[in-house]
């Protein structure tokens, strides 16, 4: 049953069903605030009217002396005229209580005791409205000149003229209703339409993508939520088909990095065994040739080894306290031949003794493959300078140079595995695109951040911001 509600109330479907019930109320509460406030306002005019009249009727009842005399012609014109008007029944009572004008004529002669028109020979004027039958009464006392009470007129008035002006008013609400359901529910049907067919778009377009087609991408649209989406969306496209084209042109490059040592090697062994009598010398050339082959294959498998081991939630932290100084010190030592090599200056600055509860092993690759492509992607006669700075809760480390620079366009893929921004350079290095990745996976486990700053030509700036004390999950 839920499958099949979740079939039918599609977004439209709920838009539309959501406008309808809004309208209804809308129009229920209007309807009843304008018909309701119409009725009130109606009776109590009348209300207000009717006890105008009924003391212009006393005044002329004790003109004509109507109560002893209930046959005048002219008073009784007067009350027919104000119960026509009205739709109105006019009891004049006396003051024996006896009524001796029933303009009905149904209770002439009978007698009348009823709480209103015991306060009326009181003095007191009375008026009761029932809204919901659109019925009043209205009871005023016949007073003389002498003060003296000599009867009471008791009027009751039905809001039958009232209520057909509002039946009236029902049967015109409805037709409006009506009209203008049909012209907003067109209205509603296009908006709906707009609203709907970028969603339509999008998952043909998704629906693209997961056939296979990877140049699949979702349409500009005008409304900004939708294009909001769509831009995110295709922005995770470009960078999945990047990371895949990376990935691709890894599997390639390290296919060919490991074959190429393996098939030199094999051609060095190979001359060494269809050499007769080879000379010592041949040996210990060849023999060094083959060990250099077998450290570019280890550098390769430490790096996806290295990859693997600092990924999610398969990465195991070794934590201990560190001296970061001291241990910038041993890499920078292991480094300082390649920055002498490429004639690199390097340059470390501390500002203060530093400690911190780190992996040492994993922090140690962090620093070096940072530093190291700092020396490896600059220009002849550059510079590498490195600081090291705490405060109360982290310790930052900036790695700067004079180097190439990120290019712009490059900028958001540098972090990306298997991505290399300069592919010659990385082929004369020895590096696989995995460096920085690895670094940004360890900085991460280690509850950090890692940030660049570069200029094309110009040179580029690593920050990282490490906790001193590290409040996760170790080993």
């Amino acid at each position: 049953m839920k499958d099949k509600l979740r079939k039918i109330l599609s977004l439209k479907v709920s838009i539309f069903l959501i406008f309808l019930c809004i309208f209804f109320i809308t129009y229920y509460s209007l309807d009843r605030i304008i018909i309701y406030g119409f009725l009130r306002k109606s009776m109590d005019e009348t209300v207000t009217q009717v006890k105008w009249q009924s003391n212009i009727l006393a005044s002329d009842i004790l003109a004509m002396d109507f109560l002893k005399n209930p046959d005048s012609d002219v008073a009784d014109v007067e009350i027919q005229q104000m119960a026509y008007a009205y739709s109105a029944r006019i009891l004049i009572i006396n003051s024996d209580y006896i009524i001796v004008k029933d303009n009905y004529i149904f209770d002439e002669g009978k007698t009348i005791i009823t709480e209103d028109v015991i306060n009326a020979f009181k003095g007191k004027s009375h008026s009761h409205i029932n809204y919901k039958s659109s019925s009043a009464v209205i009871t005023t006392p016949i007073i003389d000149d002498t003060g003296k009470i000599s009867g009471v007129i008791k009027v009751s008035i039905s809001g039958y003229a009232t209520i057909q002006t509002i039946n009236y008013m029902k049967r015109i609400s409805i037709a409006v209703m009506i009209a203008l359901l049909l012209v907003f529910s067109g209205i509603l049907v296009f908006v709906i339409y707009k609203l709907t067919s970028p969603a339509k778009d999008m998952k043909e377009a998704i629906l693209s993508l997961s056939d296979g087609d990877k140049n699949a991408r979702i349409k500009k649209q005008t409304i900004k939520e939708y294009k909001d989406i769509g831009d995110a969306v295709n922005v995770l496209l470009d960078r999945l088909e990047s990371i895949d084209g990376s990935r691709d042109e890894f599997v390639s490059n390290v296919s060919h990095e490991l074959k190429t040592p393996m098939t030199s090697m094999k051609v060095l062994a190979d001359s060494l065994l269809a050499t007769e009598n080879a000379p010592i010398e041949m040996y210990k050339e060849f023999m060094q040739d083959i060990a250099e082959e077998i450290d570019r294959e280890n550098e390769i498998i430490g790096d996806l080894l290295n990859l693997v081991r600092t990924d999610g939630e398969r990465a195991v932290l070794n934590i201990e306290t560190v001296d970061v100084n001291e241990l910038m010190e041993v890499v920078l030592k292991r480094l300082k031949p390649i920055a002498v090599k490429n004639n690199i200056e390097i340059i470390f600055e501390s500002m203060r003794p530093v400690t911190a509860s780190i992996d040492r092993v994993k922090f140690i690759i962090v620093l070096t493959n940072i530093i190291e492509n700092a020396i490896k992607y600059n220009h002849p006669e550059g510079w590498v300078k490195i600081t090291l700075n705490a405060d109360h809760k982290f310790f930052y480390v900036d790695v700067s140079d004079s180097g190439i620079g990120i290019p712009e366009e490059c900028k958001d893929q540098v972090f990306e595995r298997f991505y290399r921004v300069d592919k010659a350079r990385s082929r004369e290095t020895g590096g696989t695109g995995l460096g920085l990745a690895i670094t940004k996976n360890i900085v991460l486990l280690h509850k950090g951040t890692i940030k660049f700053y570069s200029k094309e030509n110009e040179g580029t700036t690593f920050n990282i911001r490490i906790p001193l004390n590290y409040g996760g999950k170790a080993q």
